[in-house]
């Protein structure tokens, strides 16, 4: 949302968004119907950064409940 308030960007937004919008952001609806969105991460398989399982973890969770 920084990017759209900056005048230099758009995002696609859950309507919860709105509540923490930045001045000058403004969400609008989609127009019917609603277009299905896909989700994918993309991460470096020798990172070792050790919050990468637990970020993956709730990934998992997160998106199962879809």
């Amino acid at each position: 949302m920084g990017l759209v308030a900056a005048k230099i960007g758009v995002s696609l937004l859950h309507a919860s968004a709105e509540s923490v919008a930045p001045a000058g952001v403004v969400l609008r609806p989609l127009a019917e119907p609603t277009p299905e969105l896909e989700l994918a991460i993309a991460w470096n398989p020798e990172a070792t950064n050790p919050v990468l399982p637990a970020f993956m973890a709730i990934v998992r969770d997160v998106t199962c409940q879809l």
